[in-house]
C-alpha cells in the first residue's frame, strides 16, 4: 500500500516507523566467505550497541506496544525518555506509571491459592496496545522477573503469578497460544500439572503446546516465527527437566527441525532469509521489510539450533548480512516490532555464541 507524504509523516509520530529507500540486494564476496570470529563478534556488539544508546522512544510519542519491544533484546536495561529523563521502560510501568497501551484491569477472583487474577487486555491492530494474549506476560517472563514480582495496579499490589493464573483460566480451544507457552513454561513448576480453565474444560501444557504445533505456519503471526519461538522454549525447559520428547512434545520438534531445514533451503544468496518466511524463497529491495523477516527468523534459529550449529556458514551469512542491514539503516526510523526482535535475535546469538554481552554507558 501507498501512503502520501503527510500520511506517511502521521504515520511515524505516532508508531516512529519508516521504510528505507529501495537497495537491490547482491551477493557480495564478504558476504559468502568466512569471517574470522573476533570480527563477527564486533559487528553484533555495534549493531546492539547503535540501537541500545541511538535508537530513542519517548513515553510521550510512543506507546507500549513500541517501547516493550525493546524489552525483548534489553530485558529490564531497556530505557525510554520520559521527558528529560531516561527510565527503565518495564520497571516504569511494574510501578504503576503510566504508559499507552499498558492497559489493565482486574481480573478473575478466586484464582488457586485465593489470590485475584490480573488481566492485560488486549488492543490488536492499534500498535498501541497488547497485540497477541499474553504478548506482556511473555515479554516480562523474558526479562526474568520472578513469579512474585510485584505489579501496582489502582492502588493495588498484584503479582506476576497473578498474571498467569488469569492467562490460565482464559485459555480456550483455538486461543493463540504462543506467547502463553513461553511465559507457562518459566513459571509452572509442574509440566504434568492440569487445571480449569474459565469455561470449565480442563486443560495441561501439552493440550496448548498440541494446539500450537497443528496451526499452519503460514497462517501465523510474522510467518509463524512466534509460534515457533513459544514452542522452542517450552520443549527446551521440558527437555531439561527431564522430560521424554513423544506426543505432542515430538509434534512440536518434528515442527521446529523442518522450519530450520526450511529456512536454509529458502535463505537468499546475500545470506538474508526470504520475505515469505518458511512458504517460499523470496527477497525484497526494502531494507526495512528484510530487517524484519531475517531477523524474525535469525531469533528463531538462534534460539532453537544447538550451540555447535550457530557457528556454521550459513548461520553466519545471516547474521553478517543481518547486521550489514542494521549499518545501512542507521539514519532511518524503523518500525520497533521489526528492529527489537531483530536485535533481540541477534542478542540471542550473541550470547549463546559468544557469551554474555557488556552494556555500555548510555
Amino acid at each position: 500500500m501507498r501512503y502520501r507524504p503527510l500520511v506517511l509523516l502521521l504515520l511515524f509520530a505516532l508508531i516512529g516507523c519508516s521504510t528505507s529507500a529501495p537497495e537491490k540486494p547482491t551477493a557480495t564476496e564478504d558476504t559468502l566467505s568466512d569471517i574470522p570470529d573476533d570480527q563477527l563478534r564486533k559487528m553484533v556488539d555495534d549493531a546492539l550497541r547503535y540501537t541500545f544508546n541511538e535508537r530513542e522512544l519517548s513515553l510521550d510519542v510512543n506507546a507500549a506496544w513500541q517501547i516493550l519491544h525493546g524489552a525483548l533484546p534489553f530485558g529490564m536495561n531497556f530505557q525510554v525518555q520520559n521527558g528529560d529523563a531516561s527510565v527503565p521502560a518495564m520497571q516504569w510501568v511494574l510501578d504503576g506509571n503510566q504508559m499507552k497501551g499498558w492497559t489493565l484491569r482486574h481480573g478473575a477472583k478466586d484464582l488457586p491459592g485465593g489470590r485475584r487474577g490480573l488481566k492485560m487486555v488486549m488492543e490488536p491492530g492499534t500498535k498501541t496496545g497488547q497485540g497477541h494474549e499474553d504478548q506482556w506476560l511473555a515479554v516480562m517472563s523474558q526479562c526474568d522477573l520472578s513469579k512474585d514480582q510485584k505489579i501496582a495496579f489502582q492502588g493495588q499490589d498484584y503479582q506476576l503469578w497473578d498474571v498467569v493464573q488469569q492467562s490460565m483460566w482464559d485459555v480456550f480451544p483455538g486461543k493463540e497460544c504462543s506467547w502463553s507457552l513461553i511465559a507457562l513454561t518459566r513459571y509452572l513448576d509442574n509440566f504434568d500439572q492440569s487445571w480449569q480453565s474459565s469455561d470449565g474444560e480442563t486443560w495441561t501444557l501439552e493440550r496448548m503446546l498440541q494446539m500450537e504445533a497443528d496451526e499452519p505456519l503460514e497462517m501465523s503471526a510474522c510467518g509463524g516465527t512466534h509460534r515457533l519461538i513459544g514452542m522452542t522454549m517450552a520443549l527446551d525447559a521440558y527437555q531439561e527437566r527431564g522430560g521424554t520428547v513423544e506426543g505432542p512434545w515430538e509434534d512440536a520438534e518434528k515442527k521446529i527441525v523442518g522450519a530450520i531445514e526450511t529456512a536454509q533451503q529458502f535463505q537468499q544468496p546475500d545470506g538474508s532469509f526470504s520475505t515469505n518466511y518458511f512458504s517460499r524463497p523470496g527477497t525484497s529491495a526494502d531494507l526495512a521489510l528484510r530487517i524484519n523477516t531475517t531477523g524474525h527468523t535469525l531469533e528463531f534459529l538462534a534460539l532453537s539450533l544447538p550451540p555447535e550449529r550457530l557457528s556454521e556458514p550459513w548461520v553466519e551469512r545471516a547474521v553478517v548480512q543481518l547486521c550489514k542491514l542494521f549499518q545501512k539503516t542507521k539514519p532511518i526510523p524503523l518500525e520497533c516490532g521489526s528492529l527489537y526482535h531483530a536485535a533481540h535475535g541477534l542478542m540471542e546469538y550473541r550470547e549463546r555464541r559468544f557469551g554474555p554481552w557488556t552494556y555500555p554507558e548510555q
